[in-house]
């Protein structure tokens, strides 16, 4: 493993992301901020692009045995950029939990986690303000180093208003989540449950958003949190899928311990309990009963894997989805049996207010490019004219 370190006084995480986005299209990519909350007290940011490979866990029974049998031998002399040039990055989608507590699956559950790995990264280290460049060879050091910073420029991000996108569906319509609020309410009554989480999904369309406007103005609707952008490109065996989000705590964070104790500890971990209910194996049982369609990464867990068995995990608070087009926010609320179907109801719209203003900042934004776009080509198309005259 091949590593260059120099001072990172005129590039941010955003910009190297971009420039390396842009200079490798059609390749999965991702971008981690203010990692290690417990072990590194957020010091740290990781950018990684050209992932060479990536592996699609189907969801045939626990799938976190299946993520340490994945895992790859660590580089020999443990230098932390070098480590993460070789993680599986990615998430566990929430789903996983019915594999994990025997309850049915979704019919139409193709996958509970996907990772990328062996990408070149670059590890901003905040408290030393330098960037290091990790990858298996010179070559794509040096050319990762040189992209980062020859980007295209980024254009200036308006401050997120309160403005929605301005055409919202939610596959779950209020009528149906409301009779299923108050079955939920009456099974707290009865004592089944404590407390249950409901989820649902709101949807709108992509209108060439870029998720990378939605990570930028999520961030700004979310500081001091941890944010992610993690963007699978399309494979023979799987569509494409980007993650756009922020987690307010680390779900788990392990040393280097070895994979079997580290991943043992990251499945008794998931989901967090605040996406679940109490006691979690029955609340989780009575959500699968109730809501009609997958959860996908929201209430899941997304972040890294290392060789060694250290595991960082946050857990899916805030989750936009892009998948055909389609932008994709599951907003969920807790239940119990004070609460009235119509608060609960009020609480998911709630929760899905903010990725649903970063994403309407996103749309704004490509409706400019496409105005500044069409005049460009106007202007050329007259000189052209004027030219031949």
């Amino acid at each position: 493993m091949i590593t260059k370190t120099f001072s990172a006084d005129t590039t941010t995480p955003v910009r190297a992301y971009a420039a390396l986005r842009a200079a490798t299209p059609g390749r999965s990519s991702f971008l981690l901020e203010s990692l290690g909350e417990r072990r590194w007290g957020k010091r740290y940011s990781l950018v990684g692009h050209r992932a060479r490979s990536e592996t699609l866990f189907p969801g045939i029974g626990d799938v976190f045995p299946a993520i340490a049998a994945d895992l790859p031998e660590p580089p020999v002399g443990g230098e932390l950029a070098a480590r993460f040039a070789r993680a599986l990055v990615g998430y566990v989608a929430y789903d996983a939990v019915h594999r994990i507590h025997g309850h049915e699956p979704w019919p139409d559950e193709t996958d509970v986690a996907r990772v990328m790995k062996d990408a070149t990264v670059a590890l901003f280290d905040h408290e030393a303000h330098t960037i290091t460049v990790a990858g298996q060879s010179k070559g794509a050091v040096e050319r990762c180093a040189w992209e980062m910073m020859h980007g295209p420029e980024l254009e200036p991000l308006a401050v997120p208003t309160d403005a929605l996108p301005a055409h919202v569906g939610a596959p779950w319509a209020d009528g149906p989540f409301l009779t299923a609020a108050r079955r939920a309410i009456e099974s707290a009554q009865r004592g089944e449950v404590e407390r249950v989480v409901l989820a649902r999904t709101f949807i709108a369309g992509q209108r060439d958003a870029d998720p990378l406007d939605i990570y930028r103005a999520l961030r700004l609707l979310s500081p001091g949190e941890t944010t992610y952008l993690v963007d699978f490109f399309e494979t023979p065996f799987a569509p494409g899928l980007t993650l756009v989000g922020t987690a307010s705590r680390e779900l788990v964070a392990t040393g280097p311990e070895g994979a079997d104790r580290s991943l043992s500890a990251a499945r008794a971990a998931f989901p967090a309990a605040e996406f679940v209910g109490v006691p979690a194996e029955r609340s989780a049982a009575l959500a699968r009963t109730l809501e009609p369609m997958s959860r996908g990464p929201w209430g899941g867990a997304v972040g890294f894997f290392l060789g060694d068995g250290e595991v960082h995990l946050v857990p899916g608070t805030t989750t936009i989805v892009l998948r055909t087009a389609e932008l994709r926010v599951c907003a969920g609320t807790t239940v119990d049996g004070t609460t009235s179907p119509e608060a609960v109801l009020a609480a998911t719209y709630e929760a899905a207010r903010r990725p649903l203003r970063a994403i309407r900042v996103a749309h704004d934004l490509a409706e400019t490019r496409a105005v500044e776009l069409a005049k460009a080509r106007e202007a050329a198309a007259s000189a052209a004219l004027t030219e031949g005259a």
